[in-house]
């Protein structure tokens, strides 16, 4: 039997209508942006943007700040009010490892609160537009949109704390507005805490490396700004990613730590071949040294002459053994022969 053009006409508006009320005509909208690498120690600054568009009308208690580490099980929520003031701290799981809950207590702030959203009272309800959830508060006072004046209604704000208060690693930031349950979540936004660095010198002997030459060792006398050069952790040491020798056999690998032009330095010994690998000739070739003192990354730089000549022999910086004439030649699986007692 053939349906007549009207009834299929009446049917499409009826389908189209369907469709049109399912979806939501307006939403609340949570936004984090910010950078995605910060210098641990550093402000670390978010900005936050709630949306309430129009015909939306909501409670807003406060703020829920969501700190969740990537290595964790847990997460630390902090609760502001409306006002940006810290209303209470949760943690849960393993998340104070990876988070000093005083540091970040005492730092966290909600800047420059600002809201072109109306308040006031009537029926309050709103579409999260991320998961296109509903929620209806019932009759009460909010804020949203149209209470004044028909515009749609924001808050923004920077999410500050002091970085220092995260462990070096990567987390995920999301902002929730707290409208009696934790709905209306922003996007869940990552970024990665750098670690500390420690600023140094670096001396590199010999000030010439001949690549030609049969010498045993790279030695390397760093200082450091901010540390002491006996915390230095031995295993983490590289020389232009060439890690030091750290066989115990050698006294130079016991007691790293030596007086130098009237200043202790740390004195670490590479394999001269490895090294020798990772340079090319040239009057003025970096070298670069780096590692961890005290669970912190450190960092220091020295310029040397690197040559390639059959018979020649590398000069030496004053103060110290040559790498070629150094106590302690040969094979590190061998024991030192010029070693103290043990």
């Amino acid at each position: 039997m053939r349906r007549s053009i009207p009834t299929i006409g009446i049917t499409l508006i009826i389908v189209l209508l369907l469709v049109v009320l399912t979806q939501p005509t307006s939403a609340v909208l949570t936004t984090v942006s910010g950078p995605d690498e910060i210098d641990r120690g550093e402000e670390a600054a978010f900005s936050t943007t709630v949306e309430i568009r129009e015909d939306e009308r909501i409670p807003v208690e406060g703020f829920n700040v969501t700190l969740t580490p990537a290595e964790s099980t847990g997460t630390v929520v902090v609760t502001f009010t409306t006002d940006g003031d810290v209303d209470e701290v949760h943690v849960t799981g393993d998340a104070d490892e990876y988070i000093d809950i005083d540091a970040l207590t005492a730092s966290i702030v909600l800047a420059d609160v600002q809201r072109t959203a109306d308040f006031g009272y009537g029926y309050l309800s709103g579409t999260d537009e991320r998961t296109t959830d509903d929620h209806s508060f019932g009759y009460g006072y909010g804020y949203g949109y149209g209470y004044d004046a028909n515009t749609d209604g924001t808050f923004t704000f920077d999410v500050q704390f002091d970085s220092a208060a995260l462990a070096p690693g990567d987390y995920t930031l999301q902002v929730n507005v707290n409208s009696g349950a934790n709905v209306f979540a922003s996007n869940e936004f990552t970024f990665s805490v750098l670690p500390d660095v420690v600023d140094g010198t670096l001396e590199v002997t010999p000030e010439t490396l001949n690549l030609a030459s049969q010498g045993q060792w790279v030695t390397g006398y760093i200082t450091l700004d901010d540390a002491d050069v006996a915390d230095i952790e031995l295993g983490s040491v590289e020389l232009n990613g060439v890690a030091a020798i750290d066989d115990p056999r050698y006294g130079f690998v016991r007691n790293p730590v030596v007086e130098r032009d009237g200043e202790e330095v740390f004195m670490a010994r590479f394999p001269r071949d490895e090294v020798s690998d990772t340079v090319e000739p040239g009057d003025a070739v970096t070298m670069t040294v780096n590692g961890t003192v005290d669970g912190v990354t450190f960092t220091a730089t020295d310029t040397i002459r690197v040559i390639d000549r059959g018979g020649a022999s590398g000069d030496n910086r004053g103060g110290g053994f040559s790498d070629d004439r150094d106590r302690g030649q040969g094979n590190p699986h061998h024991d030192d022969p010029h070693r103290g007692p043990r």
